[in-house]
């Protein structure tokens, strides 16, 4: 997506590995997107892991 922006807002062209080399000479890391549910229950979250947990032990619930 930095490439691509790059690309289109300043007609910079840099390949994968030398944007990576560029960014990690400025202090920024090279990692791929995290995503974060803005309106994710905690609740509905826990009780999610806890029946994966189970499931992937072999039980049925």
């Amino acid at each position: 997506m930095l490439q691509a922006f790059l690309r289109d807002r300043y007609q910079i062209t840099l390949s994968r590995g030398g944007l990576r080399h560029w960014l990690h000479r400025h202090g920024f890391s090279w990692t791929r997107p995290t995503y974060v549910l803005a309106k994710a229950d905690p609740v509905r979250q826990a009780a999610f892991r806890e029946e994966l947990a189970t499931l992937k032990k072999g039980h049925r619930l």
